[in-house]
């Protein structure tokens, strides 16, 4: 009886479980879509995250390098660097450093089939205005190799004139790099003219471009090609990786914000992320080249004026303009000195008592040694003197009581009164006759 009793339990407690654990094909139906409803815009937003962060980071990165392209021409090289091999890998002899592009004839043609498989860097053309184009000398720049690879972890390419590369010709933004932009990235798709790209008139020094998320044209970090360039048919995708001396610029250069790319393949479709620097940024100081001229390193700045200020002056009147107090530890050394308007100037020889009017016993003066210093004011000292009520002249051999509390501190203030001041800044002190 007990056997059976158990026997049928079993039977009721697994039955109960099938039930419980079974689901129709109505409910596994809804489930799917609800999954799905809530996966998709999860989906969206990750890839929106995704773009965004890829966006970001290489942008992120090209801003480091071009900093630190600046950083190697202020630190006495005074030049950018050549370009790195983009087929080198890592442990490979020179991975990472400026191939010499110092003799123009050395270097491939871009146009070379083997280019990328020797040297690792070409040439657009024959002329000093050829563009040099390669991968980042992250060696040179003293940067990590992951600074100088985009977020898909590729070599960021690097262009650059060939004459900003040589000290001899180095002009800050005279380089021979042209770059296309549109005026309207809204209007690419509508094929108006302002969603035409057109070559803008300002060159710049130098380029640098990942070749985004489909890579192609680029190479990865091991130097391997990840995608041929393709042929002009491939539309803005194209224009980059041709590697010849014209770019096409993401943003626009007249106005960053801009984003010159669709994601929609065909010709209009365009992924690389960019990055344009037209000459030196300003202010850069830096310490003059000794070119056998100079002795002496000199902090020298690209910016004709400068602004200093506890708030931002953005248009310096003079050279240096300062809003607040300059304190000197040395010499101020001047051919005027003015007030702030500079229309009431005076020689700072006044000051420095090299002429009569900063002296108060000057040679023939029939009053020396008994004149003291009172004051100074509109450039010339003023003395206390005795002087006869009717003809306002001095009297000759009338002592004179000096106010010593004027002067305490610089001559003895019982004995001696200021009558000048040296060349040196030293007042002179008279003895007083009473």
């Amino acid at each position: 009886m007990f056997r059976k009793y158990l026997k049928n339990a079993v039977k009721t407690t697994q039955g109960a479980i099938c039930k419980e654990a079974g689901f129709t094909l109505l409910e596994a139906a809804i489930g799917l879509v609800i999954v799905g409803l809530i996966t998709v815009p999860l989906m969206q937003m990750y890839k929106v995250n995704l773009v965004q962060e890829s966006l970001s980071r290489t942008r992120g990165s090209l801003a480091n390098i071009e900093d630190a392209i600046n950083q190697y021409h202020a630190t006495d090289h005074f030049v950018y660097p050549c370009p790195a091999s983009v087929s080198l890998s890592e442990g490979q002899p020179n991975f990472g450093a400026s191939v010499d592009c110092s003799i123009l004839a050395n270097l491939k043609l871009c146009t070379s089939p083997t280019w990328s498989t020797t040297e690792g860097i070409c040439k657009t053309d024959d002329t000093t205005d050829a563009v040099i184009i390669g991968a980042v000398p992250f060696s040179h720049l003293k940067m990590q190799q992951e600074k100088a690879l985009d977020f898909w972890g590729n070599k960021i390419i690097y262009a650059v004139t060939f004459e900003q590369t040589n000290i001899a010709t180095f002009t800050t933004n005279n380089g021979a790099i042209r770059v296309k932009a549109v005026d309207n990235p809204k209007e690419i798709l509508a094929g108006t003219e302002d969603g035409i790209p057109e070559e803008k008139t300002n060159s710049v020094d130098f380029f640098l471009f990942s070749t985004g998320a489909t890579g192609v044209g680029g190479y990865t970090k091991d130097g391997v090609l990840i995608q041929a360039c393709g042929d002009a048919t491939t539309g803005f995708e194209h224009e980059n990786c041709d590697f010849d001396d014209i770019f096409f610029y993401k943003e626009n250069p007249d106005d960053d914000d801009a984003g010159a790319y669709s994601e929609v393949l065909g010709a209009n479709f365009f992924d690389d992320i960019t990055r344009a620097q037209l000459s030196l940024p300003e202010p850069l100081w830096f310490p003059h080249p000794d070119n056998g001229t100079y002795t002496e390193d000199y902090l020298l700045t690209l910016s004709t004026h400068i602004g200093i200020g506890p708030e931002p002056i953005t248009n310096p009147a003079e050279a240096i303009e300062v809003q607040g107090n300059i304190r000197i530890n040395g010499m101020l050394k001047s051919n005027d000195i003015c007030d702030i308007t500079g229309s009431d100037c005076f020689a700072p020889e006044l000051i420095a008592g090299d002429m009569d009017e900063m002296k108060c016993d000057p040679a023939g003066d029939t009053m020396a040694e008994y004149q003291a210093v009172m004051k100074i004011s509109n450039g010339q000292v003023h003395c206390n003197s005795p002087v006869d009520a009717t003809s306002n002249m001095p009297i000759d051999g009338v002592t004179l009581q000096v106010d010593t509390s004027v002067i305490s501190g610089q001559c003895n203030n019982l004995t001696e009164f200021v009558s000048g001041v040296y060349p040196n800044g030293v007042v002179k002190c008279t003895i007083h006759t009473p």
